[in-house]
């Protein structure tokens, strides 16, 4: 009898308990006994996980450029239509930037001008970077970066720079770009260089 009354309360803690063929179920949530104390955790969590820091979010939004940049020219000249975000891009091509920052501010210079079959606009964009002094920028990162592969990617860029400056349409030397002028416009220092279509 005093088993039967045991294996009752267990069923009503956990649940379903079965004891010499009779099967008991909980009829209510299970209850804490009040004389049992529960020991404190050995580290008290912290309510709420601590957010990336701020490299850490610019370092994804630049690589999901640099992804974005991999696709057809139509999403290289959405992104040559865009002032801001170039400047945002532009400030990390700098010697004192971070490597996580600017291995990929190099990476969409790379992409933004690397050369396709149909790129008509290539000439054009690669005009409007050297206008916008990026070239010089890369080159700055060439001679004083502190990370070797942002300067061996900085030396890729700023050759992909200056040889699509004088592409023509479809990455041909010695022509015009067509479509409209984009024209990349030096703005504030801390705001980088902008963009503005001109036709």
């Amino acid at each position: 009898m005093q088993a039967s009354r045991t294996l009752k309360r267990v069923a009503s803690l956990y649940g379903i308990c079965t004891y010499q063929g009779e099967t008991y179920r909980a009829v209510q949530p299970p209850v804490p006994r009040r004389d049992v104390p529960v020991p404190a955790p050995a580290t008290a969590p912290s309510a709420l996980p601590s957010a990336p820091p701020a490299s850490a979010a610019a370092s994804h939004a630049l690589y999901t450029l640099v992804n974005l940049l991999t696709g057809p020219p139509a999403h290289k000249d959405a992104l040559a239509h865009r002032p801001g975000l170039l400047a945002r891009v532009w400030e990390h091509l700098c010697p004192n930037a971070p490597e996580d920052l600017a291995l990929p501010a190099v990476w969409c210079v790379i992409n933004l001008t690397w050369p396709t079959e149909r790129d008509e606009r290539l000439a054009a964009r690669c005009r409007a970077l050297q206008q916008a002094g990026v070239d010089e920028r890369l080159d700055e990162l060439v001679r004083s970066h502190g990370s070797r592969d942002v300067q061996d990617r900085a030396r890729t860029a700023r050759e992909q720079v200056r040889k699509g400056a004088g592409a023509g349409p479809g990455g041909q030397e010695g022509g015009v770009g067509g479509g409209s002028v984009v024209v990349l416009t030096p703005a504030a220092p801390t705001a980088g260089a902008g963009i503005r279509d001109v036709n």
